[in-house]
């Protein structure tokens, strides 16, 4: 994906800039700040919906909106919305655009086994950058835009972040700090929805021995992820410290 990744990160920038000053000229409530993000988010959909193809299987599709519309309803903030695409790409990747635009490809859910609980933990983890407003908050970080072109009329705001912002937005990897927030925010939202928090825990498992045993390369989504082995220990403390709500909540309940 990386030679998409690259055309696309040049396509967005017109787009991406737009929606950074958005953001960064709202004045108002965090509710203005969500919708400067829903703006900002849909035209960066609107372009990755145009350049990668979706997978044209209503069955994939129908799974993950599934799954997806489950944890959205157990999002506390409810002026948060979210929306689900499949992409066709056989490389495991997810990721997250501003204001609640996830993107999962075949490659990931089949590397999930199509689980609903593994596939929850991949969704959850995203939907949890965008609650903590990690997608914007890297598309600010990644700009070359000073504090007076900042200012500028919208037109006037090009000129080198245009030619250099593109790539970094979509490819730069979130601090692994963030990555592990959206570990211990996913795993709290996959387990208030019902899924089993320790189908996160099994995936990891499963793709480490993976790499090991074949070497196999798993793509930029895990790529830029923290070391497996630390993931799973850090979901092995939450869970630990959660176990009780996170089985209950996945068993049915008795009639």
């Amino acid at each position: 994906m990386g030679g998409w990744f690259y055309r696309l990160g040049k396509s967005l920038g017109p787009k991406v800039r737009r929606g950074l000053w958005m953001t960064q000229s709202v004045i108002g409530s965090e509710s203005d700040l969500i919708s400067a993000e829903n703006a900002a988010g849909a035209d960066l959909a609107e372009e990755v919906r145009r350049q990668a193809p979706l997978d044209s299987d209503p069955q994939a599709a129908a799974f993950v909106q599934s799954i997806g519309s489950t944890l959205a309803s157990f999002v506390a903030d409810t002026r948060r919305r979210f929306a689900f695409s499949v992409l066709a790409s056989e490389e495991p990747n997810a990721f997250a655009l501003p204001g609640g635009f996830v993107f999962i490809t075949r490659g990931i859910l089949e590397l999930c086994r199509w689980d609903r609980n593994e596939t929850a933990m991949i969704l959850a983890h995203e939907m949890a950058h965008v609650i903590r407003k990690h997608p914007m908050e890297r598309i600010m970080e990644s700009s070359a835009l000073s504090a007076a072109t900042r200012t500028m009329p919208i037109r006037g705001a090009l000129g080198g972040w245009l030619r250099n912002a593109g790539l970094a937005v979509v490819e730069k990897a979130y601090s692994q700090e963030r990555e592990l927030d959206a570990d211990t925010l996913g795993l709290k939202l996959a387990c208030a929805a019902g899924f089993d928090g320790r189908a996160g825990e099994r995936l990891m498992f499963r793709l480490a021995a993976i790499r090991q045993a074949h070497n196999l390369p798993l793509g930029e989504y895990f790529g830029t992820h923290p070391p497996f082995e630390r993931r799973i220990y850090e979901l092995r403390q939450l869970l630990d410290k959660q176990r009780k709500s996170c089985v209950d909540d996945s068993k049915p309940k008795s009639s």
